[in-house]
């Protein structure tokens, strides 16, 4: 009976549930606030695809891996003076970001960092700025000034102006005034033009290029000065031999290989241009080693041939034959930069010490 009743009763409920109608609909609420809708835009042009961009220097080429190859070789890419980036007067050379700063705030100015990196191909290239061809532009082949002496004369080699800004001597103080009968007391136990100074030596322009002290050799430039439009990347970014020496190895010579002879065409022969460089370097290298005994001799050289003597009085006649040796020393070349330029400096310092 009990069943009966509860079937009877849910019955009943679905009944009524299913009689229930929904109410009439409410009022159209109010247009949004920007009213109606926009019209529909037109449809842009494709975008380059971002493989092809890219591909345009990261083909991975022969001719790419070899520049590569070649630049893991270099001095450059070793950074074993990169250390002196954490150094404001020293970062515009010995860092990637303190050179790049260097060149947008002029004359050699930039901050120390923090974590310096070695110089590197966007060191000197405008690396992903563009993302086109572009980027493996110069950053500056604009010309250089000297940074020596006051008078600050410019250097101008084309393409290797980039090389040139880094690539000369440092300021040199005091710098030597062989008119004046004045002593002088140096103060630095590294005094002259700090390493690397090529592009004095390669000009050959006098005050900025070393002190022509007067003497039996005439102060005059060999050929390279006038011939090499390019100067550095003539001879040191010539044909490669293999990864050691040329191309971005910047090496022009190598130990088993020789000396890279494709940057001496067409005015030499590969045998005449090592026979040329035999003989400077031999004559050269004489005339350095018996200019420091005489500096040695004369106490303004230690006995390592490379500490300058400080706290004693020079003639302005000794601390320029100084300056004049530590530019040829450190100019490294030997003479094949400028063979006549580097003997008149060379010589006629002895004469003036002996």
């Amino acid at each position: 009976m009990k069943k009966i009743i509860l079937l009877l009763a849910m019955g009943i409920a679905v009944f009524m549930a299913s009689c229930t109608k929904e109410g009439p609909a409410g009022p159209k609420g109010d247009p949004g606030a920007n009213g109606t809708n926009g019209t529909n835009g037109v449809d842009g042009e494709d975008g380059v695809d971002a493989t092809i961009t890219c591909g345009e220097c990261h083909e991975m080429s022969d001719g790419l891996t070899a520049i590569m190859a070649q630049y893991h070789q270099s001095k450059h890419f070793t950074g074993v003076t990169v250390f002196e980036g954490n150094r404001t007067t020293c970062s515009p050379c010995h860092s990637s970001q303190g050179y790049r700063e260097s060149l947008q705030t002029g004359f050699f100015n930039a901050g120390a960092y923090e974590n310096p990196a070695p110089i590197n191909c966007r060191t000197c290239h405008k690396i992903h700025e563009t993302y086109t061809s572009e980027d493996w532009n110069f950053r500056s082949t604009a010309a250089v000034r000297s940074r020596m002496d006051s008078t600050h004369i410019t250097f101008d080699m084309g393409t290797s102006n980039i090389c040139v800004s880094c690539h000369q001597a440092r300021v040199v103080s005091p710098y030597p005034n062989i008119a004046s009968t004045d002593s002088v007391k140096l103060t630095s136990s590294r005094y002259g033009t700090h390493y690397g100074p090529q592009a004095n030596i390669i000009a050959g322009l006098g005050k900025s290029s070393g002190v022509e002290i007067p003497g039996s050799v005439e102060y005059a430039n060999s050929s390279h000065s006038a011939l090499v439009d390019n100067g550095c990347v003539h001879c040191h970014m010539a044909t490669p031999i293999g990864t050691l020496a040329g191309g971005h190895a910047w090496y022009a010579s190598n130990e088993e290989e020789g000396l890279v002879t494709s940057g001496c065409s067409p005015c030499h022969t590969s045998s005449e241009a090592n026979t040329l460089v035999e003989e400077v370097q031999t004559e050269i290298t004489g005339l350095l080693d018996q200019l420091k005994a005489k500096l040695i001799e004369k106490g303004l050289l230690k006995s390592d041939g490379s500490t300058v003597v400080t706290g004693k009085n020079f003639s302005q006649m000794q601390i320029a034959a100084l300056l004049n040796y530590k530019m040829c020393y450190y100019e490294a070349s030997h003479g094949v930069h400028n063979y006549k330029y580097t003997k008149a400096l060379l010589t006629n310092s002895f004469e003036a010490l002996n």
